[in-house]
């Protein structure tokens, strides 16, 4: 399973960038629902994906949207 990274904000106004921490993650290479472990670094990696979980549902819109889009650049380019 590949490293992910994911942000923590500070929820309390006002919003500070500085209270931004990220996180690299490692997810179960058997249930990637589970976290292995997570490490707190002091910047974001430039080569690791964000860390985000879809529903069924939530992909299924997700995907939809990108096939309608390509669809739509099909036609510009025709």
């Amino acid at each position: 399973m590949l490293l992910f990274y994911r942000y923590e904000y500070k929820l309390l106004p006002p919003p500070d960038p500085k209270a931004t921490r990220v996180f690299l993650i490692k997810r179960s290479d058997n249930n990637p629902a589970k976290v292995e472990w997570e490490q707190r670094v002091p910047e974001l990696p430039s080569d690791v994906l964000q860390d985000s979980l879809y529903g069924a549902g939530a992909v299924e819109l997700h995907l939809r949207k990108i096939l309608v889009e390509g669809e739509k650049a099909a036609r510009r380019m025709n």
